[in-house]
This record gives C-alpha cells, structure tokens and sequence, in this order.
C-alpha cells in the first residue's frame, strides 16, 4: 500500500452513507463525520487538528480535549469568539485599548448597537486590569499578545491565519482553539452564520504551517538588524521595537522569548511628518511594498492613521501610540539590507 507525502483537498460540499445510522450522527454534530460543506470538510479539519497539536505542544497529553475551528478571516474568527462566549445584549466586553483597528471598532461600535458594553484598558498595567475586572466583570477580556499564550493560560486562543500561519499573502482566513467544553457553542455559531473557512483555502493554510518556522526566525532576524541600522537614522523620530535595548518593554521581551527573537513588525517614527509627507515616503519606497498586512514573505509597510486606525479619531490613536508620523514596517525574508537601503533611499527622497 502507498500514501501521498502531502495531503490533499476534498472539495465536496455533500457526503453519502451507506446507512442512516451514521448520516443521523453527522446531522447530529458528530465532529469525526461529514454532512454539509458549512458542517465541516476533512482539510478543514486537517489544518483545525494541526492548529491544536501547536496549542497544545507542551501538554501532548491534553490535545484530545481541545479543539479548533477555522473561519474565513481573522476578524471572522474574532466575531466567532465574542459570540460563542456568551456576548448578549446587557453584557459587557472589554479589550486592551492598543488592539487591532478592526478589532477595536467592533467592541467600541459594533456590538455596542446590540446593546453591548465595550470597554478598553491598558492592558500593561495589570492593577487597572484587575480592577476593571472587578468592577466591571466583562464576559471577554481581549488582548493581542506579542507572544502566544496557549491554552493552559488563556480559554480561547485567536488567530489571524492570513498572516504568518499562512505567510505568502494569498490566502484569507482565521482560527479559533479552545478547550472542548466549549465547541458546542462555537460549532453552533460557526454553523448557523456560514463564516467557515474553505477547504482550497484550509490547504494552504496548512501547507504555510510546515515552513512558518524558517520564515519567522528569517523575518524576526531581519527585523532586528533592520531596526538596529535604522534606530541612528536622522529622519527618524523613533524606531520601535522590543529588540532594542532602550524599548520599555525590552526585559520583558528577553525573558518571554529567552533571546530567540523579538517579532518581526518594526515602527518607525518619522520626524515632523504630516500625512503628506508619509505618503511621500510610501510612493518613494521601490522594494517595500506598501499593502494591508502583515507576515508575508516581503517586507511591506502600512500607514496605521490611514488604513488599520482610520476608523479611530486622533485622540483615540493618540492614546495608544499611533502618531501622523508613525508607519508600520512588517518585515520580510529579503536580504536585510536590500530593506534598509531601500528605506533609506526613501527617508532621503
């Protein structure tokens, strides 16, 4: 007997049983059968059971009581979460007040139409956490951690698959984790708004997977020196990034990731810069691709004020860091300095 080296994609959108038995327990929710496509599809789950083998690496033992659920986009997979997690009208929700745009958006207006409280915190200072925990009692905390906390620290887990899950920008889709008491809910959900990830999409998602390590060592080694050669640049207000010595959370950072890397997403302060003359700098780049995300293989840089935070007001982006001058730089595989040269040349423009 013989088996294809890597698996393949199960379009299918209908299955047949040979006997009703077995078709009553996939109309059932049976998670190990297939019915209907927005039921389940077994590449789906193939990339589902590989995102909980991840989750669970130091804890083997306990892979068989979590599972994951794949969504068409990563702010899909956000909305899953929140609902599934009992988000209702007179409830109330809170978020760390640096999220994603997109993020911050759906807890300050959004749901808040449904009569939900959206609240947000400074989710570094811990003593403000817990007394907005008390007094407040959100049924979700949200927070977007630079490392990945696992499912033996947090209940639910989130990703946005479409960055370096997947890591060559041409595939959308997102994921949640969470431990098996709360499938039915999220399957429920899952099920009855249609926002399933596709099996073509679910195959390279978990075709990503196999090389997300050599990328993101490549991207976060590349990130350092970038940020390093570009911190004395005197067109440059600031370059952040945890890597660098003088980052207020750098120590934090060192011992999280014991040195091994410090992310591969650098921003960069320019001095004096209006909106005008960022856009200046974006057109002048000739290598850096100026795009919406992050975690593909080239290096592409984002404007937050007019693009992830242009839903925010001023005073709103002001509150979390994010300047007129501020640009986002999400580093790729490239030679690092074919990077900084082309950010240079560009700086000098």
């Amino acid at each position: 007997s013989s088996a294809p080296v890597v698996s393949g994609i199960v379009p299918s959108i209908g299955y047949v049983y040979d006997d009703t038995a077995h078709l009553d327990s996939a109309l059932g929710g049976d998670p190990d059968l297939y019915v209907y496509g927005r039921y389940g599809n077994p590449t789906v789950a193939a990339f589902q059971d590989a995102v909980v083998a991840l989750e669970c690496h130091d804890m083997p033992e306990r892979a068989g009581d979590h599972f994951a659920l794949a969504t068409g986009s990563g702010m899909a997979a956000i909305h899953l979460a929140m609902a599934a997690c009992g988000i209702r009208s007179g409830a109330t929700v809170a978020a760390a007040q640096d999220c994603y745009g997109a993020t911050y958006s759906l807890v300050d207006s959004l749901w808040p139409q449904y009569g939900v409280k959206g609240l947000f915190v400074d989710a570094t200072d811990l003593a403000a956490v817990e007394q907005m925990l008390a007094c407040e009692a959100p049924v979700l905390l949200i927070v977007e951690t630079i490392s990945n906390p696992l499912l033996k620290v947090v209940d639910v887990v989130i990703h946005s698959a479409t960055k370096y899950i997947g890591g060559h920008g041409d595939v959308l889709g997102g994921v949640v984790a969470a431990r098996n008491g709360l499938r039915p809910a999220f399957w429920e959900f899952l099920k009855k708004t249609g926002a399933n990830l596709g099996p073509h999409e679910a195959w390279l998602l978990h075709r990503g997977m196999k090389t997300m390590p050599l990328r993101v060592e490549r991207q976060c080694r590349n990130a350092a020196v970038v940020a390093e050669q570009l911190s004395s640049h005197p067109a440059l207000a600031s370059v952040r990034y945890p890597g660098l010595p003088d980052h207020p959370q750098h120590e934090l950072a060192r011992d999280l990731f014991h040195g091994l890397g410090y992310g591969a997403v650098v921003a960069l302060e320019l001095k004096n810069a209006a909106q005008r003359d960022i856009f200046r700098f974006l057109e002048a780049l000739q290598m850096v691709q100026p795009a919406t995300t992050v975690g593909d293989i080239y290096s592409l840089v984002l404007y937050p004020s007019h693009a992830s935070h242009r839903a925010l007001s001023p005073a709103q982006r002001a509150a979390v860091g994010i300047s007129d001058g501020l640009v986002r730089l999400a580093v790729g595989a490239e030679d690092p300095q074919d990077i900084i040269a082309d950010i240079t040349a560009a700086l000098e423009n």
